[in-house]
C-alpha cells in the first residue's frame, strides 16, 4: 500500500459516491475505519496527501502510514452499488448519491463492525 517513494497507494475507484471500510490488521488485532464520500477518488486522494488543514484526512493518512511502518496488513473494501435495504418488509435500492442515505449506511456499518476483537478508528 506504499509506492516506491513511500506514499500511500489506494485502489482505483470511481469519481462517484460510495462507502468504504479500511481494515488494518496487526498482531492479530483488527482496526477499522468506515467512511462515505460523494467522490471516492477525491476522498482517497485526500488520505494519500494528508493535508494538515483537513483533520480527518491528516489523521487517517498518519494512521495508515504508522500502521504500515509497524508491519500491518491493510485492505480497503468499497461499495458503489448493489446495496439493498429492507425497510418495513420492503426491499429498496438506496441512492448512494444522497448524503443522508450514505451516512445512514455508514453508521449501520460502524455498528455492525463493532466487537470485542475490533477497534474502530472512527473517533
Amino acid at each position: 500500500m506504499l509506492n516506491m517513494e513511500g506514499g500511500l497507494v489506494f485502489p482505483a475507484v470511481t469519481l462517484g459516491a460510495g462507502l468504504y471500510r479500511i481494515r488494518i490488521v496487526l498482531d492479530g488485532r483488527s482496526r477499522f475505519y468506515v467512511g462515505e464520500s460523494q467522490s471516492l477518488r477525491r476522498r482517497f486522494g485526500n488520505y494519500r496527501a494528508g493535508p494538515p488543514g483537513q483533520k480527518t484526512s491528516y489523521r487517517i493518512h498518519h494512521l495508515l502510514k504508522d500502521a504500515l511502518a509497524e508491519g500491518a496488513q491493510i485492505a480497503v473494501d468499497i461499495v458503489t452499488d448493489g446495496v439493498a435495504l429492507t425497510i418495513n418488509g420492503a426491499e429498496i435500492s438506496p441512492d448512494l448519491a444522497d448524503k443522508a442515505t450514505r451516512r445512514m449506511i455508514e453508521h449501520a456499518a460502524i455498528v455492525a463492525t463493532g466487537g470485542t476483537d475490533v477497534e474502530l478508528a472512527n473517533k
